[in-house]
């Protein structure tokens, strides 16, 4: 590609962006939905202009690990353990939200294997949408705000084991070592992340600073994630997972505000560049399924997870008024869905008219979560 066409279809995308932005924050339906729809602009279903999605898709997957290695910058390890109750929820949230759903997928004669992936496939919901949320309306540190963290927290970390099942509900085992020998690798990378990330880390972080490298600094800390995220990849487990303990171990550092601002710009860019290469795999013209079935099925989706939700919250011992906001605004399907949707895709668990009705679902209930957050500040209010 020549670089007058590079420029020009930069010039392109980022000018449909900032009009579907501008759209959508208007109609009130939140940023993600905006990036979706840029991407299914420029998509299969829109000019075609999208090449090559999947290596796309891919490099923006580095978005979602910078958002993890945020949120983990955030999270000090004593406040994680005070989250032990409101983690309990999260994942029994997962396991009873996913059989809900596939037995749901299973009376629509789907196979077995495919449905349990249907199932947590849809039982995560967005943590890009509702931390942002949150963050915009001054929630996050409210009771049922911290609920939600611990949920969305546990639903993330739950993207590792889910995204190792895949093979095996493909029935595919894996040629390299047995699942002890990679169990013991992912344990002795995560060993390895925390020696150097707490304690060489910091002392090398400390020398640039009195030197006064600014350049050396913010390079050495991007390094430091980017490796994080590299050595779990090669072990066989969730670049996201990484990066978490890589910010968690940071949240105390006197650093910490300093490596956020520089991880921030990175994280919001290519976080917005998942959104869009999300949009460019929704083809609309391989859906078969009519437009007000799709709706029904959104519909339950999001019934289901916010029953579940609800349930397990006033079964802990919390109030009605939170446990029907963490229902409401939990209840739509997330991010990770595209990336676990994805691998099934991958592995021949989901055709690509699967993939495109996934897709479709997840921004529905993404779509529906300001009008679910307006019922929960009128019948469930903070």
């Amino acid at each position: 590609m020549h670089l007058h066409d590079l420029l020009l279809g930069l010039i392109g995308l980022l000018t449909i962006t900032a009009i579907s932005l501008t759209f959508f924050h208007r109609l009130g339906l939140g940023s993600v939905l905006g990036l979706l729809a840029t991407g299914v602009i420029v998509g299969p279903s829109g000019f075609g202009a999208a090449q090559r999605v999947s290596e796309v898709r891919r490099v923006s997957e580095l978005g979602v690990v910078l958002l993890l290695f945020i949120i983990g910058l955030e999270m000090e390890p004593a406040r994680l353990w005070g989250l032990r109750r409101i983690a309990a929820i999260g994942l029994l949230q997962v396991l009873l939200t996913g059989a809900a759903i596939a037995g749901y997928a299973r009376l629509g004669h789907q196979p077995w294997n495919t449905a349990l992936l249907i199932g947590y496939g849809f039982a995560l919901s967005s943590t890009a949408v509702v931390l942002r949320l949150l963050q915009d309306r001054g929630e996050i540190a409210s009771p049922s705000g911290q609920t939600m963290f611990g949920v969305l927290l546990m639903q993330d970390l739950a993207v590792v084991p889910l995204l190792a099942l895949v093979p095996m509900l493909a029935g595919r085992t894996a040629s390299g070592p047995g699942p002890l020998w990679r169990t013991a690798a992912v344990l002795a990378a995560l060993a390895g992340i925390v020696c150097v990330v707490r304690y060489v880390l910091p002392r090398l972080l400390d020398s640039l600073e009195r030197q006064g490298n600014a350049e050396a600094f913010g390079t050495v800390a991007v390094l430091a994630i980017i490796a994080s995220a590299w050595i779990m990849e090669e072990v066989g487990a969730s670049m996201a997972l990484g990066t978490f303990v890589a910010g968690m171990l940071l949240s105390d550092s006197p650093h910490r505000a300093r490596i956020e601002h520089l991880v921030l710009p990175f994280e919001t860019v290519l976080l917005s560049l998942f959104f869009i290469a999300a949009g460019m795999s929704i083809d609309v013209g391989q859906l078969t399924t009519p437009l007000p079935l799709m709706f029904l099925h959104a519909g339950l989706l999001m019934t289901i997870k916010a029953a579940v939700l609800y349930g397990l919250c006033r079964a802990f011992g919390m109030a009605h008024g939170r446990s029907l906001r963490v229902g409401l605004l939990l209840a739509q399907c997330g991010e990770f869905g595209f990336v676990l949707f994805s691998a099934a895709g991958e592995h021949g668990l989901v055709p690509p008219e699967g993939f495109a009705l996934a897709a479709m679902l997840i921004g529905l209930s993404m779509a529906a979560t300001p009008l679910l957050t307006r019922i929960a500040d009128r019948w469930a209010p903070e």
